[in-house]
């Protein structure tokens, strides 16, 4: 089974959160070599300010790109929202949801690659070949950034569920409509993870979201940050 690292952490403040992603990544290391292209997917559902809760704060995004920058890594953040799948409209998000200050701040890239590619998953239960976002299955390391959050249909995920971003934008819908009950959606959710193959997951719980997620719940302050 995978190591769970589970550390306290009630505020955004930058130097305290930043703090507390380095102890993740020491507990739990991370092989990576200078050069290498890390993918930071970042659960940007929508376009929403980070106090609301549905996104990945950025400061724990910037705390995390600041990290692999300092192990001399070319970072990119990114993700495929709800919605249609093109630059203009990934710009909307990421300014939204403050990704467009840390790339600012950070000198990091944001994704707007909207290419995509078909990969094979034929151990897959569900998914046997899955359309997803190029950018994220061509980086050297890709890393799950999720958010703590309840789900309505499936109730909790942990980061797997963030892997289903990789689905380029309105796309989505059609595996809900292939996988309409919990229990194929579940294993659906699964495939797709376990295809990506993320290197690491790292979960803002600082505040997360409780009730009916992934959007319309309630923040709830948690004080965690898990890896």
């Amino acid at each position: 089974m995978s190591k769970i690292v589970l550390l306290q952490c009630k505020t955004y403040d930058y130097e305290t959160v930043a703090a507390k992603v380095a102890e993740i990544f020491t507990r739990i290391p991370l092989a990576v070599q200078p050069e290498q292209t890390v993918f930071l997917k970042a659960n940007l559902l929508i376009g929403k300010k980070p106090e609301e809760a549905i996104t990945t704060h950025p400061v724990v995004m910037e705390a995390a790109v600041r990290y692999f920058q300092a192990q001399g890594c070319e970072v990119i953040i990114g993700d495929s929202p709800g919605g249609i799948f093109n630059a203009a409209y990934l710009k909307t998000v990421y300014r939204a949801c403050g990704m467009l200050e840390v790339a600012k701040k950070t000198g990091c890239k944001l994704n707007y690659d909207t290419e995509t590619v078909e990969i094979a998953y034929p151990e897959g239960k569900f998914v046997k070949k899955l359309n997803v976002v190029k950018a994220m299955v061509e980086a050297d390391v890709l890393i799950s950034m999720a958010k703590l959050k309840t789900h309505g249909m499936m109730v909790y995920t942990g980061a797997m569920k963030n892997m289903f971003g990789a689905i380029p934008g309105t796309e989505k819908v059609q595996y809900h409509f292939k996988m309409p009950n919990y229990a194929d959606f579940a294993v659906g959710l699964l495939d797709i993870c376990l295809a990506l193959k993320p290197a690491y997951a790292l979960i803002d719980g600082i505040v997360g979201m409780e009730g009916n997620g992934p959007s319309g719940g309630s923040p709830r302050e948690v004080g965690v940050l898990l890896g």
